[in-house]
């Protein structure tokens, strides 16, 4: 799980934060996973890592996206390559998790808990003006299953308790299912917050991911 930077040309305020992003190794290749929308308004081609403390920013090398269409929230998600940078400075691929697909099968009386992710951005600290310093904050969140939408690329699940906080910039975050079979317990990437509340998070599921990045590398 990593912030989204986005490189200005500023002279004091040289980032912005734009919400939540999955790193994911697939098939050798290196993404950033998020949604569009927390992209309103930003040229992809300034989406950034923060490397060496925050002294410096690498851009990524190409993106990937749906035309935005409004049948189902499969179209939101984007992908940035940071292929090329990783095999540049092999020191990055450490960050990006190791994705070889959805689990095999998820059932609701074998899960334990999901866990989401994210990075809120009222909980997110940027003082470059006074300390050039940027200090994110990252909120674990359990929760159970929920209903299923109708859209078949969204799962819908539950935090519990509720949030007591904004979930504003947690778009693009992890969820991952923890599942208990026999005596083993499993963690799968179980898919990515697209939009929620205190109540609800809705998140694209880890199989729409797969595919996506399956058509991307291929």
């Amino acid at each position: 799980m990593d912030n989204i930077y986005i490189w200005n040309d500023h002279e004091v305020f040289k980032v912005s934060l734009r919400g939540s992003a999955i790193p994911i190794k697939y098939r050798g290749h290196y993404f950033y996973v998020c949604s569009q929308h927390q992209l309103s308004g930003c040229e992809h081609e300034r989406i950034s890592i923060m490397v060496h403390g925050g002294q410096h920013a690498i851009s990524c090398a190409g993106v990937r996206f749906f035309d935005q269409r409004q049948d189902s929230d499969v179209n939101d998600i984007v992908a940035f390559d940071f292929t090329e940078p990783c095999n540049n400075i092999p020191d990055l691929k450490s960050r990006f998790f190791d994705f070889r697909g959805p689990p095999q099968g998820v059932y609701v009386d074998k899960i334990v808990f999901l866990l989401a992710s994210g990075f809120p951005f009222e909980q997110q600290e940027y003082d470059l003006e006074d300390r050039n310093h940027i200090g994110t904050l990252k909120q674990k969140v359990i929760c159970f299953p929920d209903h299923q939408p109708a859209d078949p690329a969204l799962l819908c699940i539950r935090p519990d308790p509720p949030l007591d906080f904004n979930p504003d910039g947690m778009s693009g975050g992890s969820v991952f299912v923890v599942q208990q079979i026999g005596t083993d317990f499993h963690a799968n990437l179980a898919g990515m917050i697209v939009r929620g509340g205190s109540s609800r998070i809705h998140i694209l599921h880890a199989g729409v991911i797969e595919g996506f990045l399956r058509a991307c590398v291929s």
